[in-house]
C-alpha cells in the first residue's frame, strides 16, 4: 500500500486494516533500510489512525532532531488531519521554522483545521 504509485489508499482502506496497522507503519518508518518514500508515506498514513499512539508518533517525527523537512511536513499534515483542533497548539510553533516547507505545512494544516470548523 505504501509502494504503489497508481493508487493512493483512502482513509477507509487504511482504517479497514485495523488499529494494529499503526504499529506496522511505525516500524516501517523506523526501518532506515526501507526506501525513504515508503517511510514518508508511513508517516502520512499514521494520520488515518487518530489514537494516542499515533499522536505520540507523529509529534516525535515532527520534533526529531535533524529531521528531514519532508518528514516534518508529512507529520504536521497528518497531525492536523487526525486530531484537528486538538493538534493546533502543537502545530502552531512550526510556523516559525527556518524551513519554508515546514512553515508551509504548518500553515496548510492550520488552515484545514480552521476550515473544518
Amino acid at each position: 500500500m505504501l509502494s504503489g504509485y497508481e493508487h493512493v489508499p483512502s482513509a477507509s482502506e487504511w482504517r479497514a486494516l485495523g488499529p494494529e496497522a499503526l504499529g506496522v507503519l511505525v516500524r516501517l518508518y523506523n526501518d532506515t533500510h526501507e526506501r525513504p518514500y515508503v517511510r514518508l508515506r508511513a508517516v502520512g498514513a499514521a494520520g488515518h489512525f487518530p489514537s494516542p499512539a499515533a499522536h505520540t508518533f507523529l509529534l516525535a517525527v515532527a520534533r526529531a532532531p535533524r529531521q528531514s523537512d519532508l518528514f516534518v511536513r508529512e507529520a504536521l499534515l497528518a497531525l492536523g488531519r487526525a486530531f484537528g483542533r486538538g493538534a493546533a497548539r502543537e502545530i502552531r510553533p512550526f510556523l516559525g521554522s527556518p524551513e519554508p516547507v515546514v512553515r508551509d505545512a504548518a500553515a496548510v494544516a492550520l488552515d484545514r483545521i480552521q476550515r473544518a470548523r
